[in-house]
């Protein structure tokens, strides 16, 4: 069974990113999937401690919405923006990643992204999103992840 690891932006896909937790989460088991910052214990460093987390991992899922690149852009120069560290974290350890497009807006471009963001533009991306295709779309999601398992 993978560990999963799910990187998204509260302000750009906090609900997507929860409706796909819980149906990961049923579907293998809520200790395979991780999810959110809130299990980071007071006074430890964020940034060791989601390192760590992202090197236990097997696949990270970068849940991207229509906001995400602006909301990128604007955190450029913060050493704390949370999405960066994980992202940079699992691309440096060639942690398969995984674009999950859950807007209007596709996979950002390599010139869009920071240089240790780069390789995020050339990974083969899943769609989740809304409306009628979306159980077709997490379908296809849980089958992929099903398939990395028996790798």
């Amino acid at each position: 069974m993978p560990r999963i690891f799910i990187c998204y932006r509260r302000e750009d896909s906090k609900w997507p990113a929860q409706w796909i937790y819980n149906h990961l989460a049923d579907h293998f088991d809520s200790e395979s999937v991780v999810f959110d910052i809130d299990t980071i214990p007071l006074g430890t460093d964020f940034r060791e401690y989601l390192n760590k987390e992202v090197s236990k991992c097997d696949i990270m899922l970068a849940v991207i919405g229509d906001q995400w690149l602006e909301i990128l852009k604007k955190r450029l120069d913060q050493p704390n923006d949370y999405v960066r560290i994980e992202i940079q974290a699992a691309l440096e350890r060639k942690i398969r990643v995984v674009p999950i497009l859950v807007g209007k807006q596709p996979v950002p471009k390599e010139k869009e992204l920071p240089p240790e963001l780069a390789d995020l533009s050339y990974k083969q991306a899943a769609e989740v999103r809304a409306g009628a295709d979306f159980q077709s779309h997490r379908k296809r999601l849980v089958d992929e992840l099903d398939n990395f398992k028996k790798s």
